[in-house]
């Protein structure tokens, strides 16, 4: 196999003239060395939607972000404002990384959705990342209305200075009183009123099992080929033997990790498959769509779980000196119970075991709205709405750093005093990193199209036969398309 230094000597390769676009492959690649060597056509495919645009270069950059920030470079000067505060947060910071869950009493209400980088960062860095997120929000809204985009950027910097005002004084609240908001209600936030309708909506006509499902001779299976009508490449295709017979031990494992036992029965396994094209930075990891029986033996209240393969963050090397936890699996179980402002945001979110892999399966639900840039048009897309949303996303962000205190005592009060007394210089300073490092992910997102151009679909790297996964392995993590 391959080691990290061999690596990046064949993926910077002398064709590349630009510094910056060897550093970018560089970084990318010693990232995804892993599946780089093993499942090369899904990480060519994860870097073919990188280049696409900026909002998805930034999903997918996530260690170029992290390289960038350790090195000093996405504000430039030290702040003032920097300290070596490490809450436990979801790491990977922005717009599409929260959305609408539903807790065990059937209330709804706003969280952060994705835990694959769930690790401790210094906060500032976090701030920075949703910041910068919001402002390549706002460059990609109104796709189709070229004058209500052009409104939108006209009024961009005022984006991350409502992140970092709402940051800063949802901290200072929860430094005072301890509270942290479970956000439930929009609150006259054009965004979120408009996840939580939908999210209402798709509960009560349990979608998912209309557009996901077929029923035939009186059983329920899940649907075969392209699934969603808007991306032809969001496929479910079958799981081979070895893995459908593994699954039941799976969802035993799964089971005892829930915050409350399910009924009888609940977790009877009905079909699954092996969904493709979901996410951007998850994108080559095994995914497993299951369903199962649920609360009662009727058809219709059959319940559809995510699998997930789930891995080390790499972020070590940027936290306090520590180890946040001994495994991906306790890692995530970590993050929920500290980041989500109730135990059981998600009632069906747990983890388990796949053939040797460390999974987290969830529900899957159409009920459960991502925040989507895709949406930010019409009424989402104004300045106003752009605006509150990013004020919402800072609160959130707030909310979720609060949570450290239980596990790390007094993290909210640290964070507070880095700022205290200046909080409007802190968020004219974000303001500017934001807006600045926008600016540099679109000149990124251009380098990385470039070099996928000159490398070739995977930035140069040719898997040897020593790399090669077992027979068993490989169809269950490069299976074969229909």
């Amino acid at each position: 196999m391959l080691g990290a230094g061999a690596l990046l000597a064949v993926a910077c390769a002398p064709a590349l003239d630009d510094p910056r676009e060897r550093e970018l492959v560089g970084v990318v690649t010693a990232a995804d060395q892993p599946l780089l060597l093993t499942r090369p056509a899904l990480v060519a495919h994860k870097y073919r939607v990188m280049a696409e645009d900026p909002f998805q270069f930034l999903r997918g950059s996530f260690a170029v972000y992290l390289h960038d920030s350790e090195l000093g470079n996405v504000g430039g000067a030290p702040s003032p404002y920097a300290r070596q505060v490490y809450p436990l947060s979801i790491g990977d910071a922005h717009v599409e990384n929260f959305g609408t869950l539903r807790a065990s009493d059937g209330t709804f209400a706003v969280e952060p959705n994705d835990f694959d980088a769930a690790d401790r960062y210094p906060y500032l860095w976090e701030v920075r990342r949703l910041a910068i997120a919001v402002v390549i929000a706002a460059r990609q809204s109104n796709a189709e209305d070229p004058d209500a985009r052009s409104a939108a950027i006209a009024e961009e910097r005022s984006y991350p200075l409502a992140l970092a005002r709402a940051y800063t004084s949802a901290i200072e609240r929860g430094a005072a009183t301890g509270d942290r908001e479970r956000r439930t209600t929009a609150d006259g936030s054009p965004v979120l009123e408009d996840a939580f309708e939908r999210s209402v909506r798709d509960a009560a006509s349990r979608r998912e099992l209309q557009e996901r499902t077929i029923v035939a001779e009186g059983e329920r299976k899940l649907a075969r080929g392209p699934v969603d009508p808007d991306d032809p490449e969001n496929l479910y295709v079958d799981l081979p033997e070895v893995a459908l017979a593994a699954l039941p031990e799976t969802l035993s494992l799964y089971e005892a990790t829930l915050p409350s036992p399910l009924g009888s029965g609940f977790l009877a396994l009905k079909d699954a498959a092996r969904e493709l094209g979901a996410g951007v930075a998850s994108l080559p990891r095994l995914r497993i769509v299951l369903l199962v029986e649920g609360p009662t033996a009727s058809l219709d209240d059959d319940v559809l779980l995510e699998l997930k393969e789930i891995a080390d963050t790499g972020a070590p090397w940027v936290s306090a000196p520590a180890v946040t936890a001994d495994s991906p699996r306790d890692r995530i179980a970590l993050a929920t119970a500290t980041c989500w402002t109730r135990p059981d945001a998600d009632p069906l979110w747990g983890t388990s075991e796949l053939l040797g892999l460390s999974v987290q399966i969830k529900g899957d639900f159409d009920a459960f709205k991502t925040l989507r840039v895709g949406r930010l048009e019409d009424a989402l897309g104004t300045p106003e709405a752009l605006t509150a949303m990013s004020a919402d996303l800072g609160q959130l962000l707030a909310g979720i750093h609060m949570g450290s205190d239980a596990l790390l005592p007094g993290t909210t009060e640290q964070i507070f005093a880095a700022f205290s007394g200046d909080e409007e210089g802190f968020a004219m300073e974000q303001a500017d990193v934001a807006v600045r490092y926008a600016d540099r992910i679109e000149e990124d997102r251009a380098r990385f199209a470039h070099a996928l151009s000159v490398l070739g679909p995977t930035l140069g790297l040719e898997p040897s036969p020593a790399d090669a996964l077992s027979a068993d392995m490989r169809a269950l993590l490069t299976p074969e398309l229909p």
